[in-house]
């Protein structure tokens, strides 16, 4: 690319052009966006969605996986952190650089815990609250410092069972209703 001429300037000079450097963009050149769950399913596919124009930390609690995936995508770092660990999410929290803040964040994570109200003893229901619903409250609520200061937005991913109940899934719909109205 050249400039043209100016009266100023009679030689035309070579402008400046961004170096191509795939892998080193940063938080401070694109939107930051942490996506939870981001190694595999839903997680993955919102990951790869965003990658072309935003910079993403991966969270997720298989390191070898998310650093895979961060290095096949143009902008991206990992944060492994087992989200139901709540001092280890808040200290990974607390190593994130975000200058510009977080204008996303995606909860992807969750399980499926089966069975009916006579199969799942207390510590299954809580498991599968703990993760569906505690986990994302209080990542959220680590975050926001930084989701104010970028104006950013919250997406939990949920599922239909957060709308209808049905007998086996008694602790998972339990869950994701409550997830839809914690949203």
């Amino acid at each position: 690319m050249t400039r043209p001429a100016s009266p100023d300037q009679p030689d035309a000079q070579p402008a400046a052009q961004p170096a191509a450097t795939p892998h080193s963009a940063g938080p401070g050149d694109r939107p930051a966006v942490l996506v939870t769950g981001a190694n595999r399913g839903i997680g993955r596919a919102v990951a790869e969605e965003l990658a072309a124009d935003h910079h993403l930390i991966l969270a997720g609690r298989d390191a070898d996986a998310l650093a895979a995936l961060a290095a096949a995508l143009p902008s991206a770092e990992t944060f492994v952190a087992e989200l139901t660990d709540y001092e280890g999410t808040a200290a990974a929290v607390a190593a994130l650089e975000l200058p510009t803040g977080l204008a996303g964040l995606v909860h992807s994570a969750g399980i499926l815990v089966n069975g009916s109200v006579e199969e799942l003893s207390a510590a299954e229901w809580e498991r599968n609250f703990a993760v569906n619903v505690t986990a994302v409250s209080e990542l959220t609520r680590l975050l926001l410092p930084a989701l104010r200061t970028a104006r950013g937005t919250v997406v939990a991913v949920n599922s239909g069972s957060g709308f209808n109940a049905k007998g086996e899934r008694g602790a998972y719909s339990a869950s994701k209703f409550a997830l839809r109205a914690w949203t």
